[in-house]
């Protein structure tokens, strides 16, 4: 990491100065100075599968595709939320399953957390 992180640095600030380079995709500049950080400074990697960061905003993917047939630990939902900040259903069944976990678990969050006391509360003494 110690030579990772300033290489990676470097390498963002010299792109996000040639940003035409990346043309259409330069919303994904420190992804880019990432790869070609690892290139230059030769520090080996694991790719990860899909699984830990999976689009669900993308809804053109096959769901009989292996990728839509993933099995999210991470999602990637960038603003797929309805008014109340739960995560919208995607076209993948396994992703709903694991969105409809989180929405479950945030529900039980907000329900442990809430303070009646600060809505609502009536009493004057």
């Amino acid at each position: 990491m110690d030579i990772l992180v300033p290489e990676w640095i470097r390498l963002n600030k010299q792109l996000i100065d040639n940003l035409e380079l990346l043309d259409k995709v330069r919303f994904f500049c420190e992804q880019a100075s990432l790869s070609l950080a690892l290139a230059k400074t030769g520090i080996s990697f694991v790719t990860i599968g899909n699984e830990w960061n999976y689009p669900a905003h993308k809804n053109d993917i096959s769901i009989d595709s292996s990728f839509g047939q993933t099995d999210p630990v991470i999602i990637h939902y960038h603003s797929c939320i309805n008014k109340h900040g739960y995560l919208l259903d995607s076209p993948y069944p396994l992703v709903n399953l694991r969105i409809a976990q989180f929405n479950d678990r945030l529900k039980q969050e907000r329900r442990r957390n809430y303070d009646n006391n600060l809505f609502g509360n009536t009493d004057k003494s």
